[in-house]
């Protein structure tokens, strides 16, 4: 192609095979499926049990006079 000459449509149309939604759309289905296929696996027989915490000694008060809003 000449350098004066700019491309056709149909030129560009052909050399670009995936626009940026596309990319984008098969991206994001890409990491979707690898978070299920990551949350939803087998877990070992002791993980299945719930833990349980122990009992709680006391508890927090907000003093809003005091809170210098960190």
């Amino acid at each position: 192609m000449p350098e004066n000459k700019k491309p056709d449509k149909k030129e560009i149309s052909k050399q670009k095979k995936y626009s940026r939604r596309n990319l984008l759309v098969s991206s994001s289905t890409a990491l979707a499926a690898g978070a299920i296929a990551a949350t939803t696996g087998v877990k070992p027989a002791a993980a299945s049990e719930p833990e349980s915490y122990p009992q709680s000694k006391g508890y927090l008060v907000y003093d809003s006079k005091k809170c210098i809003g960190c």
